[in-house]
Order: C-alpha cells, then sequence, then structure tokens
C-alpha cells in the first residue's frame, strides 16, 4: 500500500511539473528503452536466432539474458562502491587524529601550516572537515588564527567556489562553513548566494549572515526574505527575531513604503509572527490599503495594538469588506479575540456552506461561548448537509455537544 501511495505520488509530482522537464524525463525513458531493445537484438541476432528458430521465444531469451547480464553489472558495481567507500573511510580514520592534532598546536600557537598543507594534498576533504568543525567550536583570536590558516591552506576559495557552483547540498554546506570564516570575500560570496535557486541554500546563507551581526548584512537577509517564498521566510522567523525591534523602527517602515504588495504581505506575515506592535497610524494605513490582500495580512496584527475597542471596529469593517480575503482575516481574529458582538454578523457570513468564510466564521462561533455555540447546534440540523458537518467539525474542535450546551 505505501508504495502504490509513493508511485501514484511521484505520477502526481512529474503530472505538475513543467512541461519541459516531463519532455527531458520521457526523452530519458525512450533512449534507456531504446538501449534496452538494441541490446536484446544483438543478443537474439548474434547467440539465440542460431539454436532458437522460434523467433517470440529467442526475443524471451535475449530479453531475460540482457536482464540478467544488467543485474550483475549492478551488483558488481554496488560492490566495488562500497568497497571504495570502506576504503576511503579507513585512509580518513587513520588521517584525522594527526589532522585534528595539528589544528590543535596551530591554534596553541605552534606554526603547522607546512604540515598541514602537505595534509591537504592527499586528505584534502579531511582537512575542510576538521578545519570546520574546529572554527565551530573556537572564538576569538583562536577563530582569527584558524580563519587566516584557512585562507592560506586555500580552504577559503574552494569554500566560495563550492558555494557558488556546487550542488544543492553542497552549496548549503559551504555557506555554514563561510559564516564561520566571517571574512569580507565570504560575506560578499553569502550575499550572492541570497538569490539562489534552492531555498534551503537561501536559508542556509541568510543564517550565516546573520551569525556575523552586521547590521547592513541583516537588513539585506530582511529585505530578501520579503522576496522570498513562504519557507524561507518560516525558516528565518526565529533567526531574525532577536533583531526584531531596530528592524521594526528602522527597516520595516521603508519595507512598507516602497514594496509592492507581495513584498508587503511578507512582512506583515513576518511582523505576526513576531507579535510586534506597529504604530496605529501605520496599521490604519494597512488596514486601508487598496489592495485586499495587504489588508488581510495587517489584521493579525490587531490583536497586539492594545486597543480592544479600535479592534472590534476594524472587525465589524472587515466583515464587511468587499473581498473575501479581508472578511476571512476579520472572522479569524473575531473568533481569536471573542469579539461576542461580532455573532450576527458572523451568522450572516454562513450562507455559503461550501465556502471558506463559512468554514472560519464557525470556528470562530466556537470560540465564542454559549452564545455561539447555540448557533452551531441549530446549524447542525440544518437540512444542508455541508454546513451540518462543518458545524458539527466547529462543536468537536470546541470540545463540546450539543447535549452538554443544553
Amino acid at each position: 500500500m505505501k508504495r502504490l501511495s509513493l508511485a501514484l505520488s511521484r505520477v502526481r509530482d512529474f503530472s505538475r511539473s513543467p512541461a519541459a522537464d516531463r519532455a527531458f524525463v520521457l526523452l530519458k525513458v525512450c533512449f534507456v528503452l531504446s538501449l534496452l531493445v538494441y541490446m536484446a537484438w544483438q543478443v537474439h541476432h548474434q547467440v539465440f536466432s542460431r539454436r532458437v528458430r522460434e523467433v517470440p521465444l529467442s526475443m524471451a531469451l535475449s530479453f531475460l539474458s540482457v536482464q540478467v547480464m544488467l543485474m550483475a553489472a549492478e551488483f558488481l558495481l554496488s560492490c566495488l562502491i562500497k568497497q571504495k567507500d570502506a576504503t576511503r573511510r579507513s585512509f580518513s580514520s587513520r588521517a584525522l587524529p594527526l589532522i585534528r592534532k595539528n589544528l590543535a598546536e596551530h591554534i596553541a600557537g605552534e606554526d603547522r601550516y607546512r604540515a598541514l598543507l602537505a595534509m591537504c594534498l592527499v586528505h584534502g576533504s579531511d582537512v575542510q572537515r576538521a578545519l570546520a568543525d574546529f572554527l565551530g567550536s573556537v572564538e576569538g583570536s583562536a577563530r582569527a588564527r584558524l580563519t587566516a590558516l584557512a585562507s592560506d591552506l586555500g580552504v577559503s576559495w574552494v569554500w566560495e567556489k563550492v558555494a557558488l557552483y556546487g550542488a544543492a547540498e553542497q552549496r548549503k554546506d559551504a555557506a555554514f562553513h563561510l559564516g564561520l570564516l566571517a571574512t569580507s570575500s565570504s560575506r560578499e560570496v553569502l550575499r550572492r548566494m541570497l538569490s539562489d535557486a534552492s531555498p534551503h541554500v537561501r536559508t542556509a546563507a541568510c543564517r550565516s549572515l546573520l551569525r556575523m551581526g552586521e547590521p547592513a548584512d541583516v537588513d539585506q537577509v530582511f529585505r530578501s526574505c520579503l522576496e522570498s517564498p513562504l519557507l524561507v521566510r518560516i525558516l528565518l522567523m526565529t533567526d531574525l527575531q532577536p533583531h526584531a525591534p531596530r528592524l521594526l523602527e528602522e527597516v520595516f517602515p521603508r519595507a512598507l513604503a516602497a514594496g509592492e504588495a507581495s513584498q508587503l504581505v511578507a512582512a506583515l506575515e513576518i511582523a505576526a509572527g513576531w507579535m510586534s506592535r506597529l504604530p496605529y497610524g501605520m496599521l490604519v494605513s494597512l488596514l486601508v490599503h487598496p489592495r485586499a490582500p495587504v489588508r488581510a495580512a495587517a489584521f493579525p496584527l490587531l490583536q497586539f495594538a492594545g486597543c480592544p475597542a479600535q479592534a472590534e471596529t476594524w472587525i465589524f469593517a472587515g466583515l464587511a469588506d468587499p473581498e473575501e480575503a479581508v472578511r476571512l482575516a476579520a472572522a479569524r481574529l473575531a473568533g481569536k479575540l471573542g469579539i461576542r458582538s461580532a455573532i450576527p454578523a458572523l451568522e450572516w457570513s454562513l450562507g455559503d456552506p461550501h465556502g471558506e468564510l463559512t468554514r472560519e466564521s464557525l470556528r470562530a462561533l466556537a470560540a465564542m461561548g454559549p452564545e455561539g455555540w447555540g448557533i452551531l447546534e441549530r446549524s447542525v440540523l440544518s437540512p444542508d448537509a455541508k454546513l451540518a458537518a462543518r458545524a458539527a467539525e466547529a462543536l468537536s474542535a470546541a470540545h463540546l455537544s450539543p447535549f452538554e450546551a443544553a
């Protein structure tokens, strides 16, 4: 069953991929099948056709022979790869203690540059790994000495090139290593990585820049987040939070003044994740913004404004907004704040049982106490099956049955 679901998931992902990617995959499949047919035909022509007169049987034996040869070749290749990996691990396990010993002595003040340079010729990846481990565990003058050593050995140059031209996983690791170096050249490479195609690489580069702590780097990471996918913003929200007060005071207003609607929405989502209290005048300008997504994204910040009466007024305005996204945000906030005066407006929003606004209004009513529960009980008895099911779901989420409400 799991294999079937995995296969269906892969088929679904393939159908949703861009047309160029699907064409490339189909081309590779056709090439492999053509190669398999050609090999089977050659075996049939050169071997079995001389001994077996029935062509179908000869072709079947040819295909079976090709499959056996391919499986044997794959088995041998797998054994060779495992043997190579085992040899490499054994080789590294013998070299790493000596590499670590030389690095520790270099930190202590002895010059181990020549010894480590000689090891780089044979154990380059092991030296890089040990150096990264040491850089992550020391501070101050010890890190400065290791940073200079990394530059002299050419390790920092290798990390910079891998960060720009390696595979996605290699670029992500290189971004972490460059953050440990904290040099001007590594900072420049990390800034270039903010536009990387992979969200995981972009996130690693942002975190490295944030660890450096320079205000200009923090500002650039924040501006990059406004143009990044939602996944990147979620991953970096906690990392950016220690810098939130300065960003809200200096960078946030400029982003709100100059940003496009999508960037405004991203900035407001980040501020809501920080539970930030924006100046009321700024918040009002966002609540009356001409773009509906911006108005909807501004509603969650009302709960942190410290003005319940004003929040109630804006909730009523939001529930009457012509855009459904804004009405959804207003209904969600009414439920969070428990604004009981909004119950009639929420009940009126139950007109479309298939719409998302009905679901959100039912959830808000479930948070209103007995008065809201009574409306949900009546909705459970509605002849509309969809509305009744959603009302029952809302009551279940409130851990209350209609009988308990009575």
